[in-house]
């Protein structure tokens, strides 16, 4: 990185740059690839990003929830999809801040068991006083949520899970309205893909 940014190159990243994506925490990643054929942009590319020491797929639920988590500049998302014949969620997929693959928890748990119960979106701006929050991930990891952002993840009469957003970037870390209209668009989109 030093390198990059004190020498000329192709590459246009200064300190700034740097600053910024350090600024807000989260996850970065730079990837570098190389070619010397006629195809060498496609290929570098893509060897940068099929590099096999860069742990984050950019395919299927991950993908997705990247994107989505990024678009609503929340610190951290995570996919949950219903199983056991809708009794247990389970965290599918997981970005920012803290990674929760694989936990689950009972399908009425949680702001998130509350949203897949009522078929209903919420927004948590203060999740102390919300009786559905569940601090206990929070006391695990020392992460402290201030914020929640949760949609389902249904089509018609049928739901599959639900997305969740924790902490948005500045503004207190708490979310608006028109983020929860977001997410419910997005998560409309996102139960189509799944079902």
């Amino acid at each position: 990185i030093v390198e990059t940014i004190a020498g000329p190159s192709l590459v246009n990243l200064d300190y700034a740059d740097v600053k910024a994506i350090m600024t807000n925490g989260g996850v970065a990643a730079i990837g570098v690839g190389s070619s010397d054929t006629s195809n060498r942009v496609e290929e570098a590319v893509r060897g940068a990003l099929e590099n096999p020491l860069l742990d984050i797929s950019y395919k299927g639920a991950t993908g997705a929830l990247i994107h989505i988590t990024d678009y609503l500049e929340a610190e951290g998302g995570a996919l949950f999809l219903l199983e056991d014949e809708g009794r247990i969620l389970r965290c599918e997929a997981s970005v920012g801040v803290i990674q929760i693959v694989g936990i689950t928890l009972p399908s009425d748990h949680g702001v998130v068991g509350n949203v897949v119960q009522t078929r209903t979106a919420r927004i948590v701006r203060d999740v102390a006083a919300d009786p559905d929050f569940d601090g206990r991930i929070d006391a695990r990891t020392g992460f402290v949520t201030r914020s929640i952002l949760c949609a389902p993840l249904s089509v018609r009469d049928e739901c599959v899970g639900a997305i969740e957003l924790i902490n948005k970037h500045g503004g207190g870390g708490l979310f608006e309205a028109a983020d929860l209209a977001l997410l419910e668009i997005l998560c409309s989109s996102a139960a189509l893909a799944i079902l």
